[in-house]
């Protein structure tokens, strides 16, 4: 009974075992093949390669156009309302005076340490900039002309980006309209002044 079963493998391993003819042609496959796969290999690391740099180039490029897209936005909105000269809702040339009356915003107004305190302050008014509740400050300076300070909670959702005064950022001047913007974020408020080119 076992000398039938070890004859029936011995039969299926003959069956199924390679002649030397057929074993050298395997081995010349492998070996014609094997040098062509480092090559695929090396296309295959620069094509990637390439397409991480693509990618990175194009992100970079559009991060940089966003950033002064949004400067560009903040600047045309904050000229519009300078320009419009809407009546205060507080005339007043002391900055207690005007948080005091500004309630609704959930800031309190700041004295900026860039924006040029030698000008007298006529008041304040609500605004918004990008959609966020804001105050406009209103100035008048040496040479009788007026200025805009505007000031909204940094949101670095919506003003991520933009220069921070306390790491070192300088502040970002544009021009829009005839008037010099220039933009900053100080005491965890965007700044934003309005005024006419010198």
């Amino acid at each position: 009974m076992s000398r039938p079963l070890k004859d029936s493998i011995a039969n299926h391993l003959e069956e199924h075992t390679l002649n030397e003819p057929q074993l050298q042609a395997l081995k010349q496959l492998q070996v014609s093949k094997t040098p062509e796969q480092p090559r695929k290999t090396r296309r295959m690391s620069y094509f990637l390669y390439a397409s991480a740099f693509a990618t990175m180039l194009v992100l970079s490029v559009l991060i940089g156009y966003q950033d002064t897209d949004l400067t560009q936005d903040i600047a045309k909105e904050v000229v519009s309302n300078h320009l419009k000269m809407k009546p205060l809702d507080i005339s007043s040339d002391n900055l207690d005076d005007v948080r005091s009356f500004l309630t609704l915003l959930d800031f309190l107004p700041a004295k900026s340490v860039i924006y040029n305190t030698n000008n007298t302050m006529l008041g304040g008014r609500y605004c918004s900039i990008q959609g966020i509740s804001a105050a406009q400050l209103r100035f008048e300076n040496s040479r009788g002309e007026l200025e805009t300070l505007y000031q909204v909670p940094y949101n670095t959702t919506v003003f991520s980006g933009l220069p921070q005064l306390e790491e070192g950022g300088p502040s970002i001047t544009v021009y829009e309209r005839g008037l010099e913007v220039t933009l900053w974020v100080e005491k965890g408020l965007l700044m934003v002044s309005s005024k006419p080119p010198r």
